[in-house]
């Protein structure tokens, strides 16, 4: 019988099933859709089948092609099934069932039967079998294409080998099994290997992406020289004398598309090879003394034996070419990357230098200040002058690195607000006075501006007023004396905004966008120490923290800056009533306790411990000092403290071994003694690890008298 047709169709069901391949799908849908619906594809599907089978069975039968066999039905019935999934099975029995009830060849019923179902069969199982192994459908790795080409060997065989089996058993075979099934064979396989990736890399339609004018004038010229290779070839009488070069030249282009084009363009020449080498001994048979059916059957031989060679080149092409992007992208990013580690180490070692510098300045003036102290004795008249200094140039110390240690917090989500309802001009009022001294020492005017009802926020008083005094600070250190600061506190709706203006050197407007990055500074030399480059960001964060936002503003150098800080008002605070101005002030009115008491000082550092000692003395406090954990455990069961001040590194046993045993004799009828942490370590977790050992403060070095008096007025005085 006639060759039926080979299409896969999809199993009966809903039109709402999902596509076999979903890669497959969503790659074609990320272009655009199917134009068409199911019906209308079905539709369109049925009259091409019969059509191109009806064109396959003229051929065969009417030119007498034998052993050629051209047979389009079978792919374009597997591409059907891979673009619209296994429902598409019902137009392709029908086609195909039509296709063989009207066959030259007049079948029995039961061989349009057999035909009809192994023609239907061999695409659902061939989609089957390549959704079983991977394939995507994209022809785009090497891969998908040994799949392909791999299982369209086999997929070929399905129909020919139901329908020549049927055939033999029955006693009908109209020529030898082996050149009934070789020849169906090799068309089917053809039409896979053609067909199919042509329909579903080109359905639906969408250019080649060309970028520029050199692109479409290569790939212009590579289907220019193959159309007319093929043309000399197949449909001129120089094809049969120049056979040799003009396929070298062939092969030359098929290598030319397959190194600088993409996959698709290949499947499109693969096509284009397909057809000129049909139509040309079908059109011009006379151009060659050798029968039509050995010139097709050598065309049609000749394109399976490449179309597989050439798919996986230019596939294997296709991933070096990906790779080698691939790579260059990941060059790029390392390059981008060490460009980014060599700032960042820069940016370090400039920071370090700068954290040098600015520890220097304030060691330098407490060094000279004690020397004075020393050459200049006990009752030099400039003492008070000299201690003032010291006591200035510690405190300046304590900043730096309190606010590094913030900025770390921060940046570790470690640090954590304690918030309460604040009045917001209160906390304005205590920023100016914090920062009065710096800005008499310049002899600039300050302003401040507020308005006649409270606002009050929800916020820590402690860090809010960090964020106004590093404000504050930074314009009069930046404002050449006798200039201009004024303070304006304003609410806008539910914001509340605090605006810090001075008349000083102003910031570059490149730079408005990076003022607040951390370790950023603008050169000023000559307003000598810059910091080190983290008040601002350190403001901003906390800021942010509170809800705000932040502003920088400057119409440039010498045209002054201003900062504007905005932060919520929350709903339940928004009337000006007047709270509890303990609570304003944050419970931070302390009562002064005039009780002496009785205190361990345990430190490794003997003078840092015998001063602590002799200051808490000099304050009436009965002291003694211990340098290390098991002396302090020995004198505390002597002396029985109200307060123990430790320091956490100890040389023997640790500050906290030593809380742990203190409390464990309190629990065997000990003293009670309130214990106090003394460390450099001052993030929330070495906190949490000091309360667990026993303590009941934590004071984070360097310290004053001022911070432990804090402390001891909360004692009651029986402790």
């Amino acid at each position: 019988m006639a060759p039926g047709p080979t299409d896969a169709a999809s199993s009966a069901t809903p039109s709402t099933e999902v596509p076999l391949f979903n890669a497959l799908a969503v790659r074609l849908a990320a272009f655009t859709k199917l134009p068409l619906s199911d019906p209308s594809f079905s539709l369109v599907l049925f009259l091409v089948l019969v059509a191109t089978a009806g064109f396959g069975q003229y051929i065969f039968y009417a030119w007498d092609t034998s052993p050629a066999v051209i047979w389009p039905p079978a792919g374009i019935a597997l591409a059907a099934v891979l673009l619209r999934g296994y429902k598409m099975w019902i137009p392709i029995a029908c086609a195909l069932f039509l296709a063989a009830l009207f066959s030259p060849s007049n079948p029995s019923f039961i061989t349009i039967a057999v035909a009809t179902f192994a023609q239907t069969f061999a695409p659902i199982a061939g989609a089957y079998l390549l959704k079983r192994y991977g394939f995507d459908g994209s022809f785009s790795n090497m891969r998908d294409t040994l799949i392909f080409t791999g299982l369209a060997f086999v997929i070929a065989a399905i129909a020919p080998t139901i329908i020549v089996s049927m055939q033999a058993l029955t006693g009908a075979l109209p020529e030898t099994l082996y050149v009934l099934w070789t020849r169906s064979w090799a068309g089917r396989l053809l039409s896979i290997l053609v067909l199919t990736p042509l329909l579903t890399s080109w359905i639906p339609w969408r250019p080649f992406g060309l970028n520029n004018l050199w692109q479409k004038v290569e790939i212009a010229s590579a289907f220019g020289a193959l159309s007319a290779t093929l043309y000399v070839l197949f449909w001129t009488p120089l094809g049969h004398s120049f056979s040799f070069i003009l396929l070298a030249g062939l092969i030359t282009i098929f290598v030319w598309m397959a190194l600088r084009l993409n996959v698709r363009a290949m499947i499109l020449g693969l096509f284009l090879l397909a057809a000129f080498g049909m139509a040309g001994p079908l059109l011009s048979p006379q151009l060659s003394e050798t029968p039509l059916n050995q010139r097709l059957f050598s065309i049609e031989l000749f394109t399976i034996l490449i179309a597989p060679i050439f798919l996986s080149f230019a596939a294997l092409t296709k991933e070096r070419r990906d790779a080698t992007e691939l790579l260059k992208s990941h060059i790029d990013q390392m390059e981008v990357a060490m460009q980014e580690l060599n700032s960042k180490d820069e940016a370090k070692n400039e920071f370090i230098a700068i954290l040098a510098h600015e520890l220097r300045n304030p060691l330098a003036a407490i060094l000279s200040s004690v020397e004075l102290l020393k050459l200049g004795g006990r009752n030099a008249t400039d003492s008070p002058a000299l201690l003032k200094t010291i006591d200035e140039h510690v405190r300046t110390t304590a900043t730096i690195l309190d606010d590094l240690l913030d900025i770390s917090r921060i940046s570790q989500n470690k640090l954590e607000l304690s918030k309460e309802t604040v009045a917001l001009c209160d906390t304005v009022d205590r920023s100016v006075a914090t920062t009065q001294f710096l800005v008499h020492a310049r002899g600039h005017t300050l302003s401040v501006t507020k308005p006649p009802e409270k606002i009050y926020l929800e916020a820590d008083p402690v860090r809010l007023e960090q964020v106004f005094v590093n404000l504050l600070n930074n314009a009069a250190k930046y404002t050449d004396p006798g200039g201009r600061i004024e303070v304006s506190v304003a609410r806008e709706g539910k914001v509340a905004m605090v605006r810090v203006r001075d008349s000083g050197i102003g910031i570059p407007k490149h730079m408005l966008s990076r003022i607040f990055e951390p370790f950023f500074q603008i050169e000023r030399k000559k307003y000598g120490s810059a910091g080190i480059g983290i008040g601002l960001s350190l403001t901003r964060r906390l800021v942010e923290m509170h809800g705000g936002t932040i502003e920088a503003v400057s119409d440039g150098e010498n045209h002054g800056s201003e900062f504007v800080v905005r932060l919520p008002v929350p709903v339940y605070l928004e009337s000006s009533t007047p709270v509890d101005r303990r609570t304003l002030q944050g419970g931070r009115a302390l009562k002064h306790a005039k009780h002496a008491r009785t205190i361990l000082v345990v430190d490794d550092n003997e003078a840092a411990t015998n001063a602590l000692g002799k200051l808490l003395r000099m304050r009436g406090h009965d002291v003694e000092v211990a340098y290390t954990g098991t002396e302090a455990l020995e004198k505390a069961g002597q002396f029985h403290p109200q307060v123990a001040i430790i320091d956490i590194q100890l040389p023997d046993l640790n500050g906290y071994g030593v809380a742990r045993r203190l409390r464990d004799e309190e629990k065997k009828g000990g003293t009670h003694a309130t214990l106090v942490a003394l460390t450099g370590y001052g993030q929330n977790e070495d906190k949490e690890k000091a309360r667990r050992a026993g303590f009941d403060h934590h004071l984070t070095k360097p310290v004053g008298l001022k911070e432990i008096e804090v402390i001891l007025r909360k004692i009651p005085p029986t402790s």
